[in-house]
């Protein structure tokens, strides 16, 4: 970690420990979309909006590693303000696809805190893979018919910018991935909203023939399917660092329940069995950290490498993940299940976590895919 770096934790940690008190978080749990318009306003001035956006479209330019840096630091404090769904997957794929003018229109704004973005990436049972598209858009003269469904669009629910990945015919019948804007209140979208089970937004969408302009395709000329892919594994990189730091503040709670409560006379830490078991999970968080930055450092590598250190990073947390949330429920007994209870939100953020993105044994399945085609191309 630089000295940037640093001061963008330390700067994050304050916010959160002054700034988002349970007390803050219960209002954006009440506000519309689990979006309180104050705290976005207050993640722009803090700059957090244009962290993942190039410099010359209104944006800091950060670097993957400074995004899971401040990711970590945001689930520390269970914020469920769509940070990561709108600004690192969202916007970075608008960014990375989108022309002059499209870019021109919709990334300062959203850097600024003004709009927001949405990807709605999976479809009804792709289980989190996003090349399985069924959604269909049909070329006619200046425009575009969307016909299709997705589903756990998160962030969408109040944005103001949907994405949309279609089949697109290219002629002799070879349709190819392509993206497309559609702003929310198109004619025969059908959005429905929903919070999760940690208090996050998404949305299922079904498109009955949506019809968008020419102009908003996105890098028709462009790589779509890949640029699909490193979006979304940046942004499961930095939910993987959102995971860390919320494990984190669980084991603290954990901790700190424990060396005030007593049985038999005696402090819980001073068990020995509770002693291990506190190591084991503070062992897993700590590989769990290692290896969502050295995932981070292998998006400068081939694509191939790209997806190994990412299945492997995103399978080891899913796996951390669960582990912390049993155990600290465990330790705690009853209380650790009640709603009122600090830690209970924490268990229901690491639960959504731990499938969100894909659970293990998906990026397990993953990891042993992009291997095998590895070394059948050796």
């Amino acid at each position: 970690m630089d000295d940037n770096q640093a001061m963008l934790t330390e700067s994050a940690r304050k916010y959160v420990e002054r700034g988002y008190t349970a007390k803050t978080r219960a209002a954006s749990l009440a506000a519309a979309y689990g979006c309180a318009p104050e705290r976005w306003r207050e993640f722009a001035d803090m700059g957090w909006l244009a962290l993942p956006l190039p410099e010359p479209d209104g944006g800091l330019g950060g670097s993957l590693t400074d995004l899971c840096v401040l990711s970590e630091e945001l689930g520390r404090g269970l914020v469920i303000e769509p940070w990561i769904a709108c600004g690192v997957m969202a916007a970075s794929l608008l960014a990375q696809t989108g022309n002059a003018a499209q870019r021109a229109r919709w990334l300062p704004a959203i850097a600024a805190g003004e709009k927001r973005a949405a990807f709605a990436a999976w479809e009804p049972g792709s289980r989190f893979d996003a090349t399985q598209i069924h959604a269909r858009a049909e070329r006619t003269d200046g425009a575009y018919w969307l016909t299709g469904a997705k589903e756990l669009a998160a962030g969408a629910p109040g944005a103001d910018l949907l994405i949309v990945a279609a089949l697109c015919d290219h002629g002799a019948g070879n349709p190819r991935p392509a993206l497309f804007l559609v702003e929310p209140g198109a004619a025969g979208l059908e959005m429905r909203g929903y919070a999760m089970v940690d208090g996050r937004h998404a949305a299922h969408l079904r498109l009955h023939r949506v019809a968008v302009r020419a102009d908003a395709r996105l890098g028709a000329d462009g790589d779509i399917a890949a640029a699909i892919g490193m979006a979304i594994d940046r942004a499961m990189l930095a939910a993987c660092a959102e995971t860390n730091g919320a494990m984190a503040r669980a084991l603290e709670i954990t901790l700190e329940y424990l060396k005030t409560r007593k049985q038999f006379g005696r402090v819980l830490a001073a068990n020995q069995a509770l002693q291990h078991r506190l190591v084991d999970l503070y062992v897993a968080i700590e590989e769990s950290r290692v290896l969502v930055l050295a995932a981070a450092g292998a998006f400068a590598g081939s694509e191939p490498r790209r997806q190994v250190y990412v299945a492997a990073a995103k399978a080891y947390t899913s796996q951390a993940a669960r582990l912390v949330w049993e155990e600290t429920v465990q330790m705690h007994g009853a209380l650790g299940m009640t709603d009122e209870y600090l830690l209970a939100c924490y268990t229901r953020h690491l639960a959504a976590s731990h499938v969100f993105f894909g659970d293990a044994q998906y990026h397990l399945e993953r990891l042993a895919e992009v291997e095998d085609r590895q070394h059948t191309l050796v």
